[in-house]
C-alpha cells in the first residue's frame, strides 16, 4: 500500500514525464531497486534531476541567444514571440543536451526575437526537435554545397552526390564513380532519409529504390530552415 507521500510523488513524476501513473510507478520502482532506497526517494531523485537538467539547458539557451543578439549589436529582442511559438520552442530546447543542437535552438530563438530577420515558422521547432546532431551536420554540408553551386542552362539546382558523406559532398556532374559499386554509409543514409521525410531535401535520382539517396537536392524549406537555425548561416 502506497503512502500519501509516495502517491503524490508518483503523480508528480507522471505529470513531469508526460506518462501514465502506472508507467511512472514502474520507473520509480526501477530506480528504487538500483539506489537501494524507498520509492519516494527514487522518484524525488528522478524528478529533481530532470527538472534541474531542463532548467540548466534553458539557462544555456538564454545565454547563447543573448550572445547571438549582442553579436548583431542588439541589447534586447526587437520582436516579441507569439506564445504558440515561444512555448514549444522553450520546451523542446530544454531537452537538447548536444552543444551542436543547443546552438541551433539558441539561434532559432535569437532569430525569432530579431525583427530584422525573416519570421520564424512554428514548423521549424517541430523539425529541429526531430534532428540529431549528426542529421544537422549532414544537412549543413548539403546546404554549403548548394549555396556555392552556379546554375547552368541544363541544371538550375545542385544535384549533390552523397556517397562521400560525411567527409565531403560532390556535385553530380563532377563525380566520376560507378554507383553500382558505391554505398552510402548506413548512418548517412538514415540521416538523409530523415531529412527527406521532414521536407528539407529531396531525392534527385532519376530512379528510386536503393539508389534514391545517392543524389539529393536541397528544398527551399531546407534552405530557409538552415538559415533560421545555424549561427553562421
Amino acid at each position: 500500500m502506497l503512502s500519501d507521500e509516495e502517491s503524490k510523488a508518483i503523480q508528480e513524476m507522471a505529470k513531469t514525464a508526460g506518462k501514465s501513473i502506472e508507467a511512472a510507478r514502474n520507473l520509480g520502482d526501477f530506480i528504487a531497486r538500483y539506489i537501494g532506497g524507498p520509492l519516494e526517494q527514487a522518484i524525488g531523485i528522478w524528478n529533481d534531476k530532470l527538472k534541474y537538467r531542463r532548467w540548466e539547458n534553458q539557462v544555456i539557451l538564454c545565454q547563447k541567444a543573448t550572445m547571438f543578439l549582442q553579436a548583431r549589436g542588439l541589447d534586447e529582442p526587437t520582436r516579441s514571440l507569439e506564445l504558440a511559438l515561444a512555448i514549444p520552442l522553450l520546451e523542446e530546447a530544454s531537452l537538447a543536451d548536444s552543444e551542436v543542437l543547443q546552438d541551433r535552438w539558441a539561434t532559432l530563438l535569437a532569430n525569432a526575437a530579431d525583427a530584422s530577420r525573416p519570421e520564424v515558422r512554428r514548423a521549424y521547432v517541430s523539425i529541429l526537435a526531430e534532428l540529431t546532431a549528426f542529421d544537422a551536420m549532414i544537412l549543413e554540408k548539403l546546404y554549403d554545397a548548394d549555396s556555392i553551386y552556379v546554375p547552368t542552362e541544363d541544371r538550375l539546382h545542385a544535384s549533390i552526390c552523397t556517397v562521400q558523406l560525411p567527409e565531403r559532398t560532390v556535385f553530380g556532374e563532377e563525380i566520376k564513380i560507378d554507383i553500382k559499386v558505391q554505398k552510402v554509409r548506413t548512418d548517412v543514409e538514415v540521416a538523409l532519409v530523415n531529412l527527406a521525410r521532414l521536407g528539407l531535401i529531396d531525392s534527385d535520382a532519376a530512379f528510386g529504390g536503393l539508389f534514391a539517396m545517392y543524389w539529393v537536392a536541397m528544398t527551399e524549406l531546407g534552405r530557409q530552415f538552415v538559415v533560421a537555425c545555424r549561427p553562421d548561416a
